[in-house]
């Protein structure tokens, strides 16, 4: 696809602008998240805005995520739950995969078997939740440093 016919070129140039402002920069690109097409271990955060949801097989993106984040690294997902995608009123007006959708602690598992450790997470209403994940330090460990302001587990 060339830049002259990308239909989402203007959001990415939007998303540059609203980042730009804050003093922000970020790398933003538009993929296959089940192969995320980037060198191991080279961003320092990962986020997920509603994506996960809408991959049938979405294990790997999780894998994926884990593999791109440095140690140490964070990874931040705010997802729809299946409750809500499988839900019949749902599924009349919105389209999404129907199996193998996921509840907040499926995700949980799947956080950890991509061997990340989930700091934080919430649901709300049985239908949305966040998370909040870190890539140990080291392989097997489940240490990694505090992010600026979180209460660090050895105090």
């Amino acid at each position: 696809m060339t830049q002259e016919n990308d239909p989402l070129k203007g959001y990415r140039g939007l998303a540059r602008e609203r980042l730009a402002a804050h003093g922000l920069d970020a790398r933003l690109w538009v993929g296959d998240a089940t192969a995320i097409s980037s060198a191991d271990e080279r961003y320092d955060a990962v986020f997920d805005f509603g994506i996960v949801h809408h991959v049938p097989d979405w294990r790997p993106v999780l894998s994926e995520v884990s593999r791109v984040l440095v140690p140490g690294g964070r990874f931040y997902a705010e997802e729809v739950l299946a409750g809500f995608i499988t839900h019949p009123i749902t599924r009349r007006v919105l389209e999404h995969p129907q199996s193998d959708r996921f509840e907040r602690k499926d995700f949980l598992s799947a956080l950890a078997e991509a061997g990340l450790v989930p700091i934080a997470s919430e649901e709300l209403w049985h239908g949305f939740a966040w998370f909040v994940a870190a890539k140990p330090l080291a392989r097997g460990s489940v240490e990694f440093p505090a992010a600026p302001g979180e209460p660090r587990a050895d105090r």
